[in-house]
């Protein structure tokens, strides 16, 4: 069956924040892996969304990054930021919401969660390999 990722990101609507905070319970972070941005570059971009209001210390970010890489098998880690953000959440034709961090403003209610974004060479991602964006929420 082929898959088409145009059909799967569509945004069918925003969920308010009542829904939000629903969706968050017991939701340690979500994790989302995001294809490369050419087929040269091996690069897997990735997400971590903490859920968490509060700031954590610069120190503390590269000890994620490296627990998340080692726990997953991806290599040549490279921080791109981090920090609290507004995130908003996506209904998509996927089983859960699709979390978005808002650089920028937005019609949508949102919660505030810590992001950290990096990139690195994960052979165990093929989904993302192939083009396709994923994301799992990882609960208590």
């Amino acid at each position: 069956m082929q898959i088409d990722p145009e059909k799967i990101l569509k945004n069918e609507r925003w969920l308010d924040i009542i829904e939000i905070r629903e969706n968050l319970k017991g939701v340690q972070y979500i994790i989302m892996a995001t294809p490369p941005e050419d087929e040269t570059n091996p690069r897997i971009h990735f997400t971590l969304f903490l859920n968490t209001q509060e700031a954590i210390p610069e120190a503390v970010v590269p000890q994620i990054i490296a627990k998340f890489a080692q726990d997953h098998a991806v290599n040549s880690t490279q921080l791109d930021t981090h920090g609290l953000l507004d995130v908003a959440f996506s209904l998509t034709g996927r089983e859960t919401p699709m979390p978005v961090a808002l650089y920028e403003p937005i019609e949508a209610d949102a919660a505030i969660m810590y992001v950290v974004e990096f990139s690195g060479v994960a052979p165990g991602f093929k989904e993302s390999k192939e083009g396709l964006t994923g994301w799992s929420y990882v609960r208590d």
